[in-house]
Order: structure tokens, then C-alpha cells, then sequence
């Protein structure tokens, strides 16, 4: 039952979950190690807050009550039937008593994000768990934070400066300046446009930065993100 989770499991879903980093660099076989100490320290404190914020009307009190629990228990359940319902697990790998964000939990979910072109670290963060709810996986979809990831590694491919400025000559420029001020942390009014190819090079995971680049990808039509995927994974 949910009430019955150790400190220790619900470290470890709210570390699959993103909100709390492990104590030590996740390996190929989670649960992480962590530890069964009460859930009083800042780190995990911040972390319950964290997901009780994206969950309303929970109490962002960072206490992991009897409510809290319940949640994180429907969630991680949530999680798990949507990775068996897309073929990434069976119920023979992530049985209906193991409510946990154990090891078969971890590698289904970076089954699902190599077939999504997601950066493969077996998180699954809010965005992934949206796009498992779905009824249907959203085809070649990649997100433009792991497009800045990758761009980082290789900014000389060519296929990927081609369809970053590919991307750039599809958006208004309303949508440009809007995504530059929330990049820059800025509110003008004719700001000096960022380029994408600048963009992904400095980029450096900061929560502002994430939340534009998720505001630019929300302004993207399909058709344009379809394309822009295939120039993207190009050989």
C-alpha cells in the first residue's frame, strides 16, 4: 500500500521521478543508493515540494503525508501500466504489487526514451510521464532540451545546424521575442533575436532556460517539428 512506503522507496520515486538527485550517479541497475533516514533534510524536503507543486491541490508543504504518498503511489502505478500499455514492459517485469521505481521500472523507461530520441538516463521526468499518458507515442518526437543537450556534443554536425536554422526561419517573430526575453530574463520589446545555434551552445540546464525552450516547442506546429525531427536525425 501506499502509506506503507519506507523512506528509502520514496527516495528513489521521486529520484525516477526528477526531483531529487540520487547520492550517487544512477547506475545501470536502480534503485539508487540513498538511504532510509527520515525525509527532514533540505534536499528531499525541496524535492517532495517539487512534486507536490505539479500535483494540485496537494499542500506544497514539502511533508510527505498520507496524501502526498497516495499520489506518489497512483503516480508511479500511472507510469508503470502506460510503460506496459506502449510495449516497454510486461507485467511479468513490473508486476501490480511492485508500486516502486525499481530496476525494471528504470530500464522500461529507457526503452521508451531511446525510442523517443530522449536523452536515455531511465528519469522519468514530468514531460516524459505526459507523453506516456498519451494514447498514442508522438512519432519522432524529440525535445528541444535534449536537442541542446546533443547540439552541445557535436555543434559541427551538419544535419543539426541545418535544421536548428531550418526551425528558426519557421517561427513568427512574435514567438522569437517572446522566447528571447524568456531566455535572456528580459521583457523588451524589440530585442535582438537569439539564434537557436546560439542557443543550444550556452545552454546550461537553468530552469529559465528550460521553461523557454518547453514555451518554443509549444509554439511549434507539427508539420514544422515533423520536419524539423527528420532534419535532425539525418545520417
Amino acid at each position: 500500500m501506499a502509506t506503507n512506503y519506507s523512506n528509502e522507496a520514496i527516495r528513489n520515486i521521486l529520484i525516477g521521478f526528477g526531483y531529487l538527485a540520487p547520492d550517487s550517479n544512477p547506475g545501470s541497475n536502480p534503485p539508487w543508493k540513498t538511504n532510509n533516514n527520515p525525509l527532514t533534510d533540505e534536499r528531499t524536503v525541496t524535492a517532495i515540494k517539487k512534486f507536490q507543486q505539479d500535483y494540485p491541490p496537494l499542500k506544497a508543504d514539502g511533508f510527505a503525508g498520507d496524501q502526498t504518498k497516495k499520489v506518489l503511489h497512483d503516480t508511479i502505478v500511472a507510469l508503470q501500466n502506460n510503460l506496459k500499455r506502449h510495449g516497454f514492459a510486461t507485467d511479468a517485469q513490473i508486476p501490480s504489487t511492485q508500486p516502486y521505481y525499481g530496476p525494471n521500472t528504470y530500464e522500461a523507461v529507457k526503452r521508451f526514451e531511446q525510442k523517443q530520441g530522449l536523452t536515455v538516463n531511465g528519469i522519468a521526468d514530468k514531460q516524459a510521464r505526459t507523453i506516456l499518458s498519451q494514447p498514442s507515442l508522438p512519432v519522432n518526437n524529440i525535445r528541444l532540451i535534449d536537442v541542446c543537450i546533443q547540439f552541445k556534443q557535436n555543434p559541427k554536425k551538419p544535419n543539426y545546424v541545418e535544421a536548428l536554422n531550418y526551425l528558426q526561419a519557421q517561427l513568427s517573430s512574435d514567438i522569437l521575442i517572446e522566447f528571447t526575453n524568456q531566455w535572456r530574463q528580459t521583457n523588451d520589446v524589440n530585442p535582438s533575436i537569439v539564434k537557436l545555434t546560439d542557443v543550444c551552445n550556452s545552454y546550461v540546464a537553468k530552469p529559465h532556460q528550460d521553461r523557454a525552450l518547453n514555451y518554443l516547442q509549444s509554439q511549434i506546429s507539427p508539420d514544422v517539428y515533423k520536419r524539423f525531427t527528420e532534419l535532425w536525425k539525418k545520417q
